[in-house]
């Protein structure tokens, strides 16, 4: 314990705090998308995503160029790194899996961030 101010958070309850704010994030992205999220693809999902990732690779041809490749004016490499790992991981390419797959890698940062603002801020 401290001698200066209230004591700190130990490990296992900023765990549990972290991982309860976590959940809670999660918890309310699921309730706000329930019945909203489509199967079909998104605006730029038809290019970027289907015609620029999953078309070569069915046709065995995808490379790191692919990966690279701009969408728009921007370079959305982890967003096709995160579509091979639903591909992956689901066997098949599915917006759906792809929005809760999203929701809980927002749920990891918001769980990340409020660990560390806790521990900076000496809770």
């Amino acid at each position: 314990m401290r001698k200066n101010g209230p004591p700190r958070l130990k490990w296992r309850h900023l765990g549990l705090a972290t991982a309860g704010l976590g959940a809670l994030a999660f918890g309310s992205r699921l309730v706000v998308a329930k019945g909203e999220v489509s199967w079909a693809p998104y605006l730029d999902q038809w290019h970027a995503e289907l015609s620029g990732i999953i078309v070569p690779l069915a046709h065995g041809n995808l490379g790191w160029r692919d990966l690279v490749a701009g969408n728009n004016e921007h370079r959305v490499v982890l967003t096709h790194l995160f579509c091979l790992a639903v591909i992956a991981l689901n066997g098949a390419w599915d917006n759906r899996v792809m929005a809760v797959g999203n929701m809980v890698l927002d749920s990891i940062l918001v769980a990340w961030f409020s660990a560390v603002a806790w521990r900076f801020l000496g809770w």
